[in-house]
């Protein structure tokens, strides 16, 4: 599913960088309202893992002309792939919150590709989301578990996120009495 999954990361990070709700609205309201839209080229988008998902949207999104930047658990480890123009990470260990810092502070869409696992449980939280820049895009695509919804729920109605996308849950299907139900733009 690596290119779908690709595809999707990009349609959303063009849906929010497009203001498409934005224009859909305006269509409904009748209502002309010239604004200026932005462009993907040029922008960064970080990478959470190193994959074949990653790898897949880190080609296609150098296809945009945006740049791309991965996190992986060994940054030594050569990008074969060339789908990222840089790689943070540790050389040696787990991966610690300066490592995470680095990539989300310099992303304007990131895009979580996580298993599930112990150590990748709530990887994105209320820090993780708190260090990502103000208007930023979040894309969820790997294992549900990897991001605590209760943080991203907060950080996007208190408006610091530009649009989240999420493929996949904690719990799933994901319950009607959630709040990420809630369309938020």
């Amino acid at each position: 599913f690596s290119s779908s999954l690709a595809e999707y990361a990009l349609t959303a990070a063009l849906h929010f960088n497009k203001q498409i709700p934005r224009c859909m609205d305006n269509r409904r309201e009748r209502r002309w309202d010239k604004f200026v839209m932005g462009e993907l080229r040029g922008l960064t988008i970080g990478l959470l893992g190193a994959g074949s998902i990653a790898q897949a949207t880190g080609r296609l999104a150098k296809a945009f002309g945006m740049n791309t930047v991965a996190l992986r658990r060994n940054a030594r480890k050569q990008d074969e792939s060339g789908a990222f123009d840089m790689i943070v990470g540790p050389y040696d260990g787990p991966i610690l919150p300066a490592h995470k810092k680095a990539l989300l502070e310099q992303s304007d869409v990131v895009v979580c590709t996580l298993p599930g696992t112990p150590d990748t449980k709530h990887f994105m939280s209320a820090s993780e989301f708190a260090a990502m820049k103000p208007g930023a895009i979040f894309v969820s695509l790997g294992r549900g578990i990897a991001v605590d919804e209760v943080a991203l729920d907060a950080a996007l109605r208190g408006g610091h996120l530009g649009g989240v996308a999420l493929d996949v849950f904690e719990v799933e299907p994901l319950p009607e009495t959630s709040p990420l139900w809630d369309p938020i733009h």
